[in-house]
Order: structure tokens, then C-alpha cells, then sequence
């Protein structure tokens, strides 16, 4: 063997563990079908020689050989599409590279991610333009399943530097189906498909935007399926709602809708997507207000039409994700039947889907003061609720609040619900949070049942509710024991001025569906009370760190003192003067902040 094949042998050899011989050690070759390209490629090497007056090849000059190569051994080792074996980078190309080649995924119930990657790809066709973008260049990679339902759903999340553009076609080098492209880098697309064919095979088409191939070039994708369509996914089966005098919101979610017809224009604002849900209403005056609050991702979309297929009469879209629409309608007909559609603006899902529905002849709840109070039953059902539909005109006023004592921020776009006790039996009040919003629930006591805001009012406590992350908080507060003939207050009051939906509930037990975790939140207890100057201080279990504060009627600082490892503590408090003092303990489960009197 001549010095010139020894060179070759030692070259291809390093293109099939590592591709060059002077490169990145981390440049592996990234498929078993590449190397099978390779072997015969080698073995031809062997035995012809270099071109003229080369012995010694650095790896930008690999592909400059493997094309002479190539036209040596012309059909004879010809490389599948008549595409180079080495792409624009020091990797091979991947199997997938193109259509006819699409890594086979499956369609699950869940999304059970599998990881692709476009090192080495080459563009296989010219972009495809989606929502108005057009990249540069398209290094693609393919996908292909066999539909199980009509209604699959495919998310490509990128790597940190990749800014994925998925199509869904519906065969390879055929039409294209949909497409996703409205996130950056790292991010994730989604295509919400609709209509397909369980049994048909489809193809997906994955690359990052830009001329070049991204730094980080690896991303997950799943096929998964679909919630199925609700039944008021059509006007024509439109969920009825009744106009009442104050706005009684109703929990909607566009789980599993699909687009009964394109976007409608409200001012200058046309969505890409609608999947939307319907809702209808006979209408008692001729001027109600319709209104929508979306959770925190939801930005919501609302139009009015005067029949099921009829004319829009008016729209409103004007605020952001979580925001507040309100149709404040005229010349309505008192007995006709109006119908209301209702989307998220953007392409497809947003990342939270619920929002909160109302017709109303006043958009402000009828528990937007304390007077109203809504009254919860003894282990009835939760009551929805949205602090969005609040006014910021309060009643008491934040001062008569804060002079109760109720310090634990400014209230504003409050809510509040009663219940009264009449035995002395624990109750719990249990509360839901879908989602980030932040709320302190504020407790008072009325000696007036039926007009809890005219009787001797009194604060009791507070606590943070913490906000979710991910899935819904879940919380209890206990009640032990009850005070037999007092009226509870329950006010909801979002952190720094926050809104967002709610559940809240009264019962005479924890509900079983709640964890055990979920009781360290409402576990701390203050006795005596009042006291005469020794209170004692039981968490309910071993907190790692708890601060504890007191402080006075006017708001001032008196103590603060940080226990560790504890599930108990005692306070002397001897040397104070008799009147109202608040105790406030903070742990890893949240803030309360509870009433305490001391006699003299």
C-alpha cells in the first residue's frame, strides 16, 4: 500500500469515528445509516488513488474528494437524492434529511417527547412561508405518523438557541396542512390539527429560522392527542346564559375547539386562529354588558352577533393576555336571542385556556362590597369567581378596612363572600387558584347575619394564598373552634392590585381530594386568646425556618423573632399594654396574619 492510500484509508477511517482529523473531538458521526454509506465509499478508496498531488487532505478539502469520488464511481455508490454524504458542517447528515426518509413517530395520549436534531441537515426544499415569515434558509429534518384521531397535536420545543418552524403535509412532497411560527429561540411550537384521517400517514417538517444552521441544534417533538371537540365548539350549540343584574361570572375554556369559521376583525385587530366557543343569551334589557376575563395567557376575543350565523353587531378586543373585555351592547331587542363567540387571540392554544364569561345589566359583581357578600353554604358546591370583573370603588373603603386592622396590603378590586356559624364545630374554608394569581384572604367577623356589613365589624386574620405554578394551588384554612351566631367575612384581595379566577368553598371537614400537604397552610394556631400575657404559638408540624412579628394597632414593628426547626413557641408578651396587637407568622407554606388581644 502506497503512502497515498495509507493517507486515504487513515482519512476515511477518521470521517467514520470523529469526520476529520484535525476538528472537534465532539463531532461524532450521528446515525448507523451514514456509516453504512461510508463502508462502500471506503472500500473503493482503497484501492484508487488520491487526485493528482495530494498527500495530505484537511477536512475542508473532504468534500472536494468525495465529489471526485463520486464521479468516479458515478451510479455505482451513488448517495441517496444525489445529496453529498457531508453536509455544511463537520457532521454527516442526518437520516431524515428528507421526506422519503422521515423518522416514523407515534401519536400518544400525552406528549412523550422524542429528540431530534438538525446537525448536518441540509435544506432539502426552499421554506415555506408560515404567518407571515419566511426564513432565509430551512436545514430541515422530517417526521412522519399515522393519524389515530381527527384531531392530533404536534409540539416542537427548541433548544436554547433554535428557533423552531414546524409544517404538518399531508403526504411527503405533498400540501401543507398548517404551520407554526410565532415563538424565538428555545421556545415552543404547537400545530392544533384538525380534520385529519385516523390511518393516513402524515409528515411534519422541522428547522430553525435563519441562513445557518443554529448553535444549539437539538429539539423535542410529540405527536399527542387532541381533547375532544366541546359541544359548544359551533354556534349552532351555543351554551346558554341568563342576563342577570350583576355580573355572576360562569368558567369557560376553549379545551379542544376548533375554528368553526376564520377570525373575525375587531378594530384593527384580526387573530391568525380562532378556536373558538360559543354562547347565547335571551336578552332582558336592551343595553347588557358582556363580559370576559382571561386567565393569565389567555388574550380574549369577544364578538357579538345578532343570530347564529346572523351579523356582528359589536366586538371588543382591546386589552392583553389575562385582560378584561367588556360589550357594552345597545338597541338589543328585550327577548330575542343574541350570541356571543369567544377566542384567544394568537395561533392556536395559549398556554392557559379558561377565562371567565358574564351578561349582566351591571358589568361589577354583586360581591363587589361587603354588603353584597355572597353567602357560601356548609359543604356546597365552590363558588368561580374573577377579581377582574371588580371595581376599584370599594366598600368599606380601604380606610375602615385597614382601621379594622387589616394590614396586610391595600385593598383593591376586592370580593367577598360570609358564612355563619352556629355551633362551635371546626369549618374550613378551602380555596382554588388556577392560576398566577396572587391573593391575600382577608378575614372579619359581623355580630349582623343578615347584614353582615351593619353589624360590630372585627378583623380576624389574613393569609397568602400563593399563586400557581404549573397546576392549581389548593388550600385550606380551619376554623377551631367556630364561634357560635358570628357571621364570617371572606374577603379575596389580590396582591399589589393582581386579578385573576378563583374557587372558594365552606366545609365542615377537609375534602378528601385535598393532599395532607395542603393542611400545613392553615395549621398554625394562637392561644389563648385573649391572653393575659403568655400566647402560644403552634405551627401543627416542624417548619424549618418561621418568622414571627408583632405589631401594634397603628402598624409599628414591636418584635420579630425567627424560630427554626420547630413545630411550637411561646411568646411573652406580659410587658405590653391590654388592647389589639396582630400576630403575623411567615414559613415556606405562605403568611398569616392573625388577631390578638391582650388584657390587662
Amino acid at each position: 500500500m502506497n503512502k497515498s492510500l495509507s493517507v486515504k484509508s487513515v482519512l476515511l477511517a477518521s470521517a467514520i469515528s470523529v469526520l476529520c482529523l484535525s476538528v472537534h473531538a465532539q463531532d461524532k458521526i450521528r446515525n448507523t445509516n451514514d456509516l453504512q454509506k461510508v463502508m462502500p465509499l471506503k472500500k473503493y478508496v482503497e484501492t484508487h488513488p488520491l487526485p493528482e498531488g495530494q498527500t495530505n487532505m484537511p477536512v475542508e478539502q473532504l468534500k472536494t474528494y468525495e465529489k471526485h469520488l463520486e464521479q468516479i464511481v458515478s451510479s455505482k455508490f451513488k448517495l441517496s437524492n444525489e445529496r453529498h454524504l457531508f453536509s455544511n458542517s463537520t457532521h454527516l447528515v442526518p437520516a431524515n434529511d428528507e421526506c422519503i426518509n422521515a423518522t416514523l413517530l407515534t401519536e400518544n395520549n400525552t406528549c412523550l417527547t422524542s429528540v431530534g436534531d438538525v446537525a448536518g441537515a441540509t435544506q432539502s426544499i426552499p421554506p415555506d412561508s408560515c404567518n407571515g415569515y419566511l426564513s432565509p434558509g430551512a436545514n430541515d429534518v422530517w417526521f412522519k405518523f399515522v393519524a389515530v384521531s381527527a384531531n392530533p397535536y404536534v409540539k416542537v420545543t427548541g433548544s436554547a438557541m433554535f428557533d423552531a418552524i414546524i409544517f404538518l403535509l399531508d403526504s411527503c412532497g405533498g400540501s401543507i396542512l398548517d404551520c407554526s411560527e410565532y415563538s424565538g429561540n428555545g421556545e415552543t411550537e404547537s400545530i392544533y390539527s384538525s380534520g385529519l384521517t385516523p390511518g393516513h400517514t402524515y409528515y411534519i417538517r422541522v428547522y430553525s429560522y435563519g441562513s445557518v444552521l443554529p448553535t444549539t441544534t437539538t429539539f423535542n417533538i410529540c405527536i399527542y392527542t387532541g381533547d375532544p371537540a366541546p359541544v359548544h365548539d359551533n354556534c349552532s350549540g351555543a351554551v346558554l346564559l341568563m342576563e342577570n343584574t350583576n355580573c355572576s361570572p360562569v368558567r369557560g375554556s376553549i379545551s379542544g375547539a376548533t375554528q368553526s369559521f376564520p377570525s373575525d376583525s375587531c378594530g384593527i385587530y384580526l387573530s391568525p386562529t380562532a378556536r373558538d366557543v360559543w354562547y347565547k343569551f335571551i336578552a332582558v334589557t336592551s343595553s347588557p354588558f358582556i363580559s370576559v376575563a382571561g386567565s393569565s395567557s389567555f388574550d380574549p376575543a369577544l364578538f357579538l352577533f345578532g343570530s347564529c350565523g346572523g351579523s356582528l353587531l359589536d366586538c371588543a378586543d382591546a386589552s392583553g393576555a389575562g385582560g378584561l373585555e367588556i360589550i357594552s351592547a345597545s338597541g338589543l331587542t328585550p327577548g330575542n336571542t343574541y350570541y356571543v363567540r369567544v377566542y384567544s387571540y394568537g395561533n392556536g392554544f395559549p398556554g392557559t385556556i379558561t377565562f371567565d364569561i358574564c351578561i349582566s345589566t351591571s358589568p361589577v359583581p354583586a360581591n363587589d362590597s361587603m354588603c353584597g357578600a355572597i353567602s357560601l353554604l356548609l359543604n356546597g358546591s365552590e363558588e368561580n369567581g374573577n377579581t377582574a370583573f371588580a371595581s376599584l370603588a370599594e366598600y368599606p373603603s380601604d380606610s375602615t378596612v385597614t382601621a379594622l386592622g387589616y394590614t396586610c396590603s391595600i385593598p383593591e378590586n376586592t370580593v367577598w363572600y360570609s358564612y355563619h356559624a352556629t355551633t362551635t364545630d371546626t369549618f374550613y374554608v378551602s380555596f382554588t387558584v388556577p392560576d398566577i394569581f396572587e391573593f391575600y384572604l382577608g378575614i372579619f367577623t359581623s355580630t349582623n347575619a343578615s347584614s353582615p356589613c351593619l353589624g360590630t365589624l372585627s378583623f380576624d386574620s389574613c393569609v397568602l394564598v400563593p399563586a400557581a405554578t404549573g397546576s392549581p394551588v389548593t388550600g385550606v384554612y380551619s376554623f377551631a373552634p367556630a364561634v357560635p351566631g358570628a357571621t364570617y367575612l371572606f374577603m379575596i384581595d389580590g396582591v399589589l392590585g393582581s386579578v385573576g379566577s378563583y374557587s372558594i368553598g365552606v366545609n365542615s371537614a377537609i375534602p378528601v381530594d385535598l393532599p395532607n400537604l395542603i393542611r400545613k397552610k392553615s395549621m398554625v394556631s394562637i392561644f389563648p386568646n385573649p391572653s393575659g400575657g403568655i400566647v402560644n404559638i403552634d405551627f401543627g408540624i416542624t417548619e424549618k425556618k418561621s418568622t414571627i412579628q408583632l405589631i401594634d394597632l397603628p402598624g409599628k414593628l414591636l418584635f420579630e423573632e425567627v424560630i427554626e426547626n420547630a413545630s411550637k413557641t411561646q411568646l411573652d408578651v406580659s410587658k405590653l399594654s391590654g388592647g389589639i396587637y396582630f400576630l403575623k407568622v411567615e414559613n415556606e407554606n405562605g403568611i398569616i396574619t392573625q388577631k390578638m388581644i391582650l388584657t390587662k
